[in-house]
């Protein structure tokens, strides 16, 4: 049991520092941060206690130094405390999922559009952008803790665990994560569109400007010199 708690204590550390230092590029130009992964194996190793909640708000706090504000933080330990108040009766992925369906938007909108002011496409892009790294945090942690049994000659997983904590990750996990990077692919193609045709537009308004207004192409090349 002490082991148990040995790898909780490296789990915060870790997922702190995932939080703050190892961000992954993800959709809509948004990073993902996926510190969360190690607040889940936690969950799986202590289970459901008031320290648990102390554990992940320290992991969640990562977060907070990295935006530079504590709403997205926030809004993770909310989800996380939703997620295990319906553990005993959902799968963690499906309670995960059915916050992103209700109080997930809602969240979001308040924080984002109406605390920071962001439009409401971004804070809704925000939404499935954390919703998606939820998914994955819970998948990627359950298949760490179900690896545990490759080590471990002693014991062996139990078909209704390896079908709550592993089969289902197994399938909802790679998928979560190929609508990841369609999504933050697609992102950057539009993004590289929308430079091409501004440079394009730039170039035109510099080349008709030249016409005009020869004294400023000229001092307009003379700084970029």
């Amino acid at each position: 049991m002490a082991g148990r708690w040995v790898w909780a204590l490296l789990a915060v550390a870790f997922g702190f520092a995932a939080n703050v230092w190892l961000p992954v590029p993800g959709p809509f130009g948004l990073d993902l941060l996926l510190g969360g992964v190690f607040a889940y194996v936690i969950v799986l190793f202590v289970g459901n206690r008031p320290v648990t909640h102390v554990m992940a708000i320290i992991i969640f706090a990562g977060q907070w130094v990295y935006w530079g504000h504590p709403l997205t933080a926030a809004i993770s330990y909310i989800e996380f405390a939703f997620i295990l108040l319906l553990s005993s009766r959902f799968m963690m992925l499906g309670a995960a999922v059915l916050f992103s369906l209700t109080l997930g938007p809602a969240l979001s909108y308040v924080a984002y559009g109406q605390i920071i002011g962001m439009p409401d496409p971004v804070s809704l892009a925000v939404n499935v952008k954390n919703s998606l790294g939820t998914i994955i945090c819970i998948g990627l942690g359950s298949l760490a803790y179900c690896g545990r049994y490759l080590f471990t000659a002693t014991e062996t997983i139990p078909v209704r665990e390896f079908y709550r904590m592993l089969l289902v990750p197994l399938v909802l996990t790679p998928l979560a994560m190929s609508v990841f990077f369609e999504a933050r692919e697609r992102a950057k193609d539009d993004l590289e569109d929308q430079q091409s045709y501004w440079s394009v537009a730039v170039q035109d308004i510099v080349r008709h400007s030249a016409d005009q207004f020869p004294a400023a192409q000229a001092a307009m090349e003379e700084s970029l010199r």
